[in-house]
């Protein structure tokens, strides 16, 4: 067997709080006008019980939690709605996987395509772009994982140009830091900032080194980033579970690594003053400090739902459908990247969640793995002291993208590839639970 550089796509699907006793308040961000009031959501918390182990704080939920804690959906029609369809194409949503709220009801987004910042207003209106492709000053190389601080102030990791930015909405880019520390991994994304002001960055749902005939987790890096842009690094966690796939081609065999399609993966997020992360390995997400000291865990006692054959053939016709023929007779493509396709191993079971986010509020909301054939998605809302303050679930084809204290923004792809985004308000619901 002989080793052949990959040529296939990665193929993974990918300002203060106010509780009073069993009051969760959902400070609004994003008021479209000033006569707008507060909102609040009188939830009844679901409390975990508590045990130490091993000198961590373990916050323990049984396995009808879920269903006990509040329910909430979605509140009436969309707050703010950028419609792709009618977009100029220079603020085109195509490829915008980054999307944060802005404390005054604005909206920013990132698009890989052009590399550059959009700035949306509350009404959803174009405001202004900022960045493109390029080396030099205000261009950003392959950046990933915009985060948003208090402030308003954004940051962006471009391993491209090895920068770190610090980014307004109204100034642009106001600071670069050099990516010099070898701490930091060279394809890192930012997945949070810590009270203290580091910036958390993660290299989860890289693809990584495989070893023929087993299954591997390698682990995904973790790195604080303060102001000055010195990086630091913290115990990693299990990532993707990547396998070898033998590849057949004329006058030669080689393998392929690739992540198990539906396998476990590290979720990364800043929660306050704590890292949080979750390897998939039961429904556990686990606290760390700033000093990598693991401090606390959250564990519920759920059961992973089983990967169904209707699961499996939506998600091989999503990736078949999306092959394209090669350019030239030297290329590699058409049947020969279906057949990786089509031998990528599967797992028998999804993952407990699929992403963590963090409110300005400092609730943590993770979202259950949603499968390709689903019609709909279901996130829990946690706070700091391990209690279920809600369990949000929403239907149809759109998937979260970030929180609000008391909003989403849900982004949504038509048949024709048109993103457009919206935000609605989130509220208490008398819909059963999932």
């Amino acid at each position: 067997m002989l080793n052949k550089p990959r040529f296939a796509r990665q193929f993974s699907n990918f300002a203060g709080h106010v509780y009073q006793g069993a009051a969760l308040t959902l400070l609004s961000s994003s008021l479209l006008s000033a006569q707008l009031k507060q909102p609040t959501l009188i939830t009844t918390p679901v409390m975990p019980t508590t045990r130490a182990e091993a000198g961590v704080n373990v916050l323990q939920h049984d396995a009808y939690a879920f269903t006990r804690a509040t329910q909430l959906g979605l509140v009436g029609a969309p707050v703010t709605t950028i419609d792709g369809t009618t977009l100029d194409p220079a603020f085109d949503l195509t490829r915008t996987e980054d999307v944060v709220l802005l404390s005054d009801g604005r909206i920013a987004a990132f698009s890989a395509i052009g590399s550059r910042f959009m700035i949306f207003r509350a009404n959803g209106k174009p405001e202004r772009k900022i960045g493109r492709s390029g080396k030099g000053p205000g261009e950003f190389m392959r950046a990933r994982g915009l985060m948003v601080m208090p402030g308003d102030t954004m940051f962006l990791s471009d391993p491209g140009n090895r920068r770190l930015n610090w980014i307004t909405p109204d100034r642009g880019v106001v600071l670069n830091k050099p990516r010099g520390n070898s701490a930091i991994m060279h394809s890192e994304k930012a997945v949070g900032v810590l009270s203290t002001g580091e910036v958390v960055l993660s290299s989860q749902g890289l693809v990584q080194d495989g070893v023929r005939d087993r299954v591997t987790r390698p682990l995904a890096g973790v790195v604080l980033i303060s102001r000055d842009g010195t990086a630091r690094a913290l115990t990693g966690v299990p990532d993707w579970e990547i396998a070898m796939v033998t590849m057949r081609a004329p006058k030669i065999t080689y393998w392929e690594r690739t992540p198990i399609q539906f396998s476990r993966n590290a979720n990364v997020a800043a929660w306050d003053s704590s890292v949080v992360s979750g390897s998939g390995d039961g429904y556990r997400i686990d606290m760390r400090d700033a000093r990598d000291r693991n401090t606390a865990r959250i564990v519920v006692n759920t059961s992973r739902r089983t990967v169904t054959a209707a699961m499996r053939n939506s998600w091989l016709s999503q990736r078949l459908g999306q092959v394209r023929a090669p350019r030239s007779a030297d290329e590699i493509g058409g049947e020969f990247e279906k057949q990786f396709i089509r031998e990528t191993p599967v797992a028998d079971s999804l993952p407990p969640y699929r992403t963590f986010h963090v409110s300005p509020n400092k609730t943590l909301w993770v979202v259950d793995y949603i499968a390709p054939n689903d019609t709909g998605w279901s996130a829990t809302a946690f706070r700091k002291d391990g209690a279920i303050v809600g369990r949000l679930h929403v239907k149809g084809r759109g998937r979260p993208k970030t929180f609000g204290d008391d909003r989403v923004v849900i982004r949504t792809e038509d048949d024709d590839g048109v993103v457009s985004l919206a935000v609605y308000r989130i509220g208490i619901t008398t819909a059963k639970p999932k």
